[in-house]
């Protein structure tokens, strides 16, 4: 299950590799600091090592770009440096936070046998809700055809994207559950509840937003969901996808942590 400090310990991942990526890149390109030197309307270049400045001729343009990326990526450096020393300090904090309500549940044994019924009621909670009828969508069931973790099948490789992740995260959802708004029955992607709140929200994966017919769908069915006091961003998630820009896991687990 992914958590903010999974969340946390895979971006340090990442940075690491870029920072080593980056130093390697730095340490093949020549010695020295490029300097431009505004002079009216003309540049010129320097190379500046520690005592006096030494020209670069216009002939050695080559040699001066390759300083220009070496001053760049050395800027870059220092910002990913300075990144990832935050978010290392977030990291050891958080595993330290989160350590005292796992220490109480594991080394507590008494602590552990009055919240074995809390647990259990939340999760049962979450499970039922999930998996008790409710009114699906029964149109075009013929192209219902992939599968999720959970188990569930949909429309979508993009849905079961989505699917996959709220399961992974302990989200429960329904798939296509009527809602009835000014005397239409809407399908929404997914209905969630939240975990831990119990607020319900919806999640519409808009899959053809560069198709100019499915855009004035689309435009309509936002209308209806405002006009009846469902907003985007307070209680209504929306991801969208194009044929050149696909929908991809990092801004779907991006959404997840934003709203649950």
């Amino acid at each position: 299950m992914y958590t903010v400090y999974n969340n946390l310990k895979k971006e340090l991942a990442v940075l690491e590799q870029e920072i080593q990526s980056l130093q390697q890149e730095i340490e093949k390109l020549p010695e020295g600091k490029l300097l431009c030197v505004q002079n009216g309307a003309y540049v010129k270049w320097y190379k500046s090592n520690g005592a006096h400045p030494i020209y670069i001729k216009k002939s050695e343009e080559e040699y001066a770009k390759k300083l220009a990326i070496k001053k760049y990526n050395s800027y870059r450096l220092e910002e990913l440096k300075g990144k990832y020393l935050l978010l290392k300090k977030y990291a050891d904090l958080y595993e330290k936070e989160k350590e005292k309500s796992k220490d109480l549940v594991e080394q507590n044994p008494a602590y552990a046998s009055l919240l074995a019924d809390y647990f259990k009621d939340t999760q049962d909670q979450s499970n039922s809700w999930q998996e008790e009828p409710y009114p699906h969508n029964t149109k075009y069931k013929e192209n219902i055809i992939y599968k999720t973790l959970a188990g569930h099948m949909v429309r979508s490789k993009s849905e079961v994207l989505i699917a996959n992740a709220l399961f992974l995260n302990g989200i429960p959802y329904r798939y296509e559950c009527a809602l009835r708004l000014e005397g239409f029955t809407l399908y929404p992607d997914f209905t969630i509840r939240h975990p831990k709140t119990k607020q319900i929200y919806y999640w519409e994966h808009f899959g053809m937003a560069d198709k100019l017919e499915y855009q004035d769908r689309m435009t309509e069915k936002l209308k209806l969901y405002l006009r009846n006091g469902i907003i985007p961003t307070i209680d209504l998630i929306l991801s969208y996808e194009t044929s050149k820009t696909p929908l991809d896991i990092e801004k779907i687990e991006w959404l997840i942590r934003e709203y649950f």
